[in-house]
């Protein structure tokens, strides 16, 4: 399921500002999905110890290697008072100094990790997800095994009239996963189906009840 943080009209005004950017820096992110408005100053505060703690959650992610970075800096080794530099997300590890507000995380991966975690958000899998499907270069780091098989499932099911008849687009989109993925595992899938799934109400496309028109 897609997890709704909106409550007021100040919420969806914040999301329709940042929920569209295609990528996020560390702290902008923590601040998103803490309930406050991120900055594109260079050295934001921290407005709250919800968003302290949701950026410290995204860094050791980051440094786990579960929220691959698209750029990354780091902290020289004895201070914070001089300017970050950027890392080879190849030389990330556990002792590594990031910089909240200078490494940045594509917003695709943000959501599905936020998904993934439970954590409340309200980004649109379609709106981040459909440039990159008519747009096709190769990316220039590479897709996480997720985001990729999210990718690959709308494509080959969106638009598809013999992927869908009979079945929901989430049902469509379960089977090609299993079929296609099955290196997944069920959780993986469902949460991909769900996300990728452009009717979320429901309901089978008609099927055909074989009466000749009359």
């Amino acid at each position: 399921m897609m997890f709704e943080s909106v409550a007021t009209a100040e919420d969806y005004a914040r999301w329709y500002r940042w929920g569209r950017h295609r990528f996020l820096t560390i702290r902008q992110a923590a601040m998103l999905l803490s309930g406050h408005e991120p900055t594109v100053s260079l050295k934001p505060c921290i407005p709250s110890a919800a968003a302290e703690a949701m950026q410290s959650r995204i860094t050791q992610c980051v440094l786990l290697g579960e929220l691959p970075p698209l750029q990354a800096f780091e902290w020289p080794p004895y201070s914070m008072d001089e300017e970050p530099e950027p890392i080879d997300r190849e030389r990330i590890n556990l002792s590594t100094r990031l910089c909240a507000y200078r490494t940045a995380i594509a917003a695709i991966d943000i959501a599905l990790w936020a998904e993934k975690e439970r954590i409340p958000h309200n980004w649109r899998f379609k709106e981040l997800c459909e440039p990159a499907i008519t747009n096709k270069p190769a990316p220039a780091i590479p897709y996480t095994e997720e985001l990729q098989a999210a990718i690959d499932a709308y494509e080959a099911v969106r638009g598809n009239p013999e992927a869908t008849q009979g079945r929901t687009p989430k049902q469509a989109l379960l089977s090609w996963l299993e079929e296609n993925r099955p290196n997944l595992g069920a959780k993986a899938r469902d949460r991909i189906a769900t996300m990728c799934n452009w009717e979320p109400q429901g309901g089978a496309p008609a099927t055909p009840t074989g009466r000749g028109s009359e």
